[in-house]
């Protein structure tokens, strides 16, 4: 079997030690169930609901299961590309019912007046309206920079809260130069938190 390192250092997710460490809202992959009779299929995800008095992971499974997640069960925190598409999609589902957290910053919003996102619009998973202002913002620069036009930008006061630079200008040439980082999806609020690095 893989073995895949633990996204918060040390360790192989798979290692019964490191079950003590899983914490509600991470997503786990689970790789074989051995304390069922009727166990799930290998692959199945689902989400850490909480922990009991006796450390049994509760889970809501993406099939309907509420199986617990049990310390000699084989596992997994998603990892891959495909294993966080497969997430996005039931978040998606979850979008669609009640679910009103913005998966990007991490915050409350209306999912009725929120933006699809453009990094992974596939889905048409949603995000808060300032989130997709910066997604917008970003792809306004990207596209300007390869027509190589001068770029103007308004950043409402507040709006640049995910960490990269929309606003720092160096004189380049005698043109503008606005230097944008796209937030990458691992940095993400909601697959820090399926991950484990974030609560």
């Amino acid at each position: 079997m893989e073995k895949r390192t633990n996204v918060q250092g040390g360790g192989v997710l798979d290692d019964p030690k490191l079950y003590k460490y899983l914490l509600p809202g991470m997503r786990i992959v689970l790789d074989e169930m051995v304390s069922d009779p009727s166990p799930l299929e290998k692959g199945t995800q689902g989400t850490i609901t909480g922990r009991d008095d006796i450390g049994d992971c509760h889970m809501e499974w993406d099939n309907g299961s509420e199986l617990k997640l049990l310390e000699n069960d084989r596992y997994h925190i998603v990892t891959t590309q495909e294993e966080l598409e497969k997430s996005f999609e039931h978040l998606r589902k979850k979008q669609e019912k009640d679910y009103n957290i913005c998966p990007r910053c991490g915050k409350t919003f209306d999912v009725r007046r929120g933006a699809v996102s453009r990094r992974i619009n596939k889905l048409n998973i949603m995000i808060c309206d300032l989130c997709g202002q910066q997604e917008a913002i970003e792809d306004f620069i990207l596209n300007s920079k390869k027509y190589d036009t001068d770029v103007n930008i308004f950043v409402p006061a507040g709006n640049n809260q995910t960490g990269y630079k929309t606003k720092e200008k160096s004189e380049q040439n005698g043109k503008q130069k606005i230097d944008v980082k796209i937030k990458p999806i691992s940095d993400w609020h909601i697959v820090k938190v399926w991950r484990g690095v974030e609560t």
